[in-house]
């Protein structure tokens, strides 16, 4: 058996001392979780063409989107390095071998590249907010039949 090893744009979603390799672990190696991370105009692309709604509703998603409205999406605004938003879906969690997250580290390492994006201490506690409120949704108030 074979199998290729894709990587696509993403958030990390564990905790940064987790998953540093200076963190020498002989039991319990923490693995990194992360999210897929798009751009805003992609998505939305993607949405029109598979959807049937009209131009109104799609304005309607898009500023429920911007307000933070939607609890499987979070949106970031237009970054400092390119101008462009993105939206990180929290529904479509995975996670990375660390070996793997190693690899990746070192081939950005090797083309002086930095981390794209970093939340600010706001930022930080949204993303909170709406990952709580993604897994947890504790005002739901729906009634669940008892396993």
């Amino acid at each position: 058996e074979s199998f290729d090893t894709v990587f696509y744009p993403a958030m990390i979603i564990s905790n940064s001392c987790d998953i540093n390799f200076d963190n020498d672990r002989l039991i319990n190696i923490k693995e990194a979780v992360v999210a897929p991370l798009a751009p805003l105009n992609e998505f939305l692309n993607d949405y029109q063409q598979l959807s049937e709604n009209n131009e109104e509703q799609l304005k309607q998603f898009v500023l429920g989107l911007k307000r933070q409205e939607i609890t499987n999406i979070l949106y970031l605004p237009p970054n400092e390095h390119n101008g462009i938003d993105y939206i990180v879906r929290l529904d479509k969690i995975s996670w990375i071998p660390r070996n793997e997250l190693r690899k990746i580290f070192e081939s950005l390492a090797s083309a002086h590249t930095q981390r794209f994006i970093s939340l600010s201490d706001w930022g930080y506690y949204l993303f909170i907010t709406k990952l709580t409120s993604h897994f947890c949704r504790v005002p739901e108030e729906a009634e669940r039949p008892k396993t």
